[in-house]
């Protein structure tokens, strides 16, 4: 199963892979009531007889939008074709984008992005440019209607290889955005490290005739990830990680609200991680050693890495929630001696979560880190990482883990030297919740499920929350039999 897409009350739709491959394959999409399948058709991945590729599905106002893409030669194709609630095609595919590949030079990708308030889609494209021997950008902007809305193509200024388109966002009126890192070269000895000491951050509005930029003072930090939002006034917010020029790792968190129009920034702040923070799921042996490192000069001070934002939520008061997550891959190569064969393994860890509001006034209201472990094998991390959600006056997040971490009657252990990794099978799984008070901070960490219990593997990847029906639609698997669950929202 690919997708859950929410559309609306009890309904949802889900898509899943058919067929056997190549030119058999097809997508089979289906309509969900009350828990219950009442629908089935397929989407077959093809375009005037010719193979094409899925690329997304989006509901928009009981419109079904489905995108796919196809390369003729030397030009790449992006098509929308329209379904209706009875899962059948509306007429023939739209074509919204298309642009030349230069052959056998770089590689290209396109993106389809979309306004918070679905008004809004865009398709965004990367190329490379022969006349410039750059990278360039075209983008594709449509209403939900599918009019023309804008479209145009561009370059960055400036030396390429020091450059990082940091996000992409299109605002509720639909104007596109993009956020821009520039770096220097940085000489130590025979190395040169290009992207270690910031130069410069800027968000620029993308239009028909050029970019419009409004640069931004960071004061010496270094953008690792980051979000947007913004209102119809182009008052923006900005907030993800940042790191220190020179020094590798995560240092803190920041956010920044500016507004575009007026090119000023209305506040910022910094959060930076302190020691405790870092090492508070680190045993007390782990803990001495690194001490006893540093006293002698040979060990560096505790960091934090590898850091993917994973979502941020405006309140409705204007204060906001933003979480991350620890998440990495180790890839492992192993050769036969006596065949030369090799066999590469790849090892997904999901582990801690860090959560932070930043409130009304500008300040960092709380910050937590949620300790787990979540480690899987040649899977894509499928049962790990979580699902999160606000209600009633508190953020909780839904993940698999470890029964040992937890006491008899649900709650968690916090005796713990050290917690378990997550399991899966039905004696050692549990379904963890967390819930934060969104006012100060605190956090009640307990079981909602017990494999034992349910004799299901959850999906908190493909759990779907949606606001307008107000209710979490769950998702779990037991052998090739699927079920799903919900979870009502009191507000």
């Amino acid at each position: 199963m690919r997708n859950i897409i929410p559309k609306d009350n009890h309904e949802f739709y889900t898509l899943r892979r058919s067929g056997r491959g190549g030119v058999l394959s097809s997508l089979q999409l289906a309509f969900h009531k009350d828990l219950t399948i009442r629908l089935k058709s397929k989407i077959k991945l093809n375009i005037n007889n010719q193979l094409a590729a899925f690329e997304n599905i989006y509901v928009i106002d009981e419109k079904i939008f489905v995108f796919l893409s196809n390369r003729q030669k030397t030009k790449k194709n992006l098509y929308l074709q329209e379904y209706s609630t009875d899962l059948k095609p509306l007429g023939k595919a739209v074509k919204l984008a298309e642009y030349d590949i230069e052959k056998g030079r770089g590689s290209d990708f396109f993106m389809v992005v979309e306004s918070d308030d679905h008004g809004f889609f865009g398709i965004v494209w990367e190329k490379y440019n022969k006349k410039s021997d750059k990278q360039s950008y075209g983008y594709h902007i449509y209403d939900d209607q599918i009019n023309s809305i804008s479209e145009g193509e561009y370059i960055l200024p400036g030396d390429g290889s020091l450059t990082d388109i940091e996000y992409h966002y299109l605002s509720n009126s639909g104007d596109y955005f993009i956020a821009i890192s520039e770096y220097e070269e940085v000489k130590s000895g025979k190395k040169i490290f290009k992207r270690l000491n910031l130069k410069g951050f800027r968000i620029s509005q993308v239009t028909p005739d050029g970019l419009i930029d409004f640069n931004i003072n960071l004061e010496d930090k270094r953008i690792m990830n980051l979000t947007m939002s913004s209102d119809n006034e182009k008052t923006f917010t900005l907030t993800g990680t940042y790191g220190e020029d020179g020094k590798s790792g995560i240092s803190g968190v920041y956010y920044l609200r500016f507004n575009f129009n007026k090119q000023e920034v209305i506040d910022q702040g910094f959060k930076e991680f302190s020691e405790d923070f870092i090492t508070q799921d680190w045993s007390d042996r782990k803990k001495k050693k690194n001490n006893k490192k540093q006293a002698k000069g040979k060990g560096s001070e505790p960091t934090l890495a590898s850091y993917t934002l994973r979502k941020a939520e405006v309140l409705k008061d204007g204060s906001f929630i933003t979480t991350l997550e620890q998440y990495y891959v180790i890839e492992h190569t192993t050769r036969d001696p006596k065949t030369g064969a090799t066999t590469t393994t790849y090892t997904y860890y999901y582990n801690d979560i860090i959560a932070y509001k930043v409130g009304v006034s500008g300040e960092f209201d709380w910050l937590v880190k949620i300790d787990k472990r979540q480690v899987s094998t040649n899977d894509g991390g499928y049962y790990s990482s979580y699902s999160q959600f606000i209600d009633n006056g508190k953020l909780y997040m839904i993940f698999n883990d470890n029964i040992k971490n937890y006491k008899e009657n649900g709650d968690f252990n916090t005796k713990l030297e050290r917690i378990e990794s997550s399991r899966l099978s039905k004696r050692k799984n549990a379904v963890a919740i967390v819930g934060v008070d969104l006012e100060n901070g605190k956090l009640k960490r307990e079981t909602l499920l017990r494999g034992a219990d349910i004799g299901a593997r959850v999906v908190p990847k493909k759990f779907i929350v949606d606001i307008n029906s107000h209710q979490v639609t769950l998702y779990s698997v037991r052998g090739k039999k699927e079920s799903y669950g919900k979870i009502e929202l009191k507000d």
